[in-house]
């Protein structure tokens, strides 16, 4: 891991409620798994390069979005950054989980045959992977706004 990466890794954990340290933790853990679980699957499928790769990014932008599900905040008596989810945030894992629940049919639209299991794999892969991102990158951005980091 980079300097600067365990930097930002260093400043969640210390300024991130336990809450949101835990999901973040098991989201990441879960990632793990799931890319080699998926990385073998592709390996073994009919996968076309150009699939996995619509994949990843439509995956990684589902995830992004479903990271907004969490009003993630500064809570001065705490003096920690936290989460909460909001009506905005229910809307959103509501759309999330349709995402979920649909990716079959989503990976048939750009796949075929046997790579379709992978495939959708690789959806939900990458926006679990996506939901890390967003949530690590919104919580240093209340971390800069509450100029904790620079």
């Amino acid at each position: 891991m980079s300097q600067h990466r365990h930097e930002k890794a260093k400043h969640i954990d210390t300024h991130a409620s336990k809450g949101l340290r835990n999901n973040l933790r098991i989201l990441g853990v879960v990632y793990t798994v799931l890319f080699v679980i998926t990385m073998y699957n592709l390996i073994i499928s009919q996968a076309i390069f150009w699939q996995v790769v619509l994949a990843i990014l439509l995956g990684f932008t589902a995830g992004l979005v479903s990271s907004r599900m969490y009003k993630i905040s500064w809570n001065k008596d705490e003096s920690k950054v936290i989460g909460r989810i909001d009506i905005y945030g229910i809307v959103v894992l509501v759309l999330f989980i349709v995402f979920e629940l649909n990716r079959t049919h989503i990976a048939e639209l750009f796949a075929s045959g046997d790579s379709i299991g992978s495939i959708g794999l690789l959806l939900v892969t990458s926006a679990l992977f996506g939901r890390i991102v967003g949530t690590a990158k919104r919580i240093l951005q209340v971390l800069r706004e509450e100029k904790i980091i620079s």
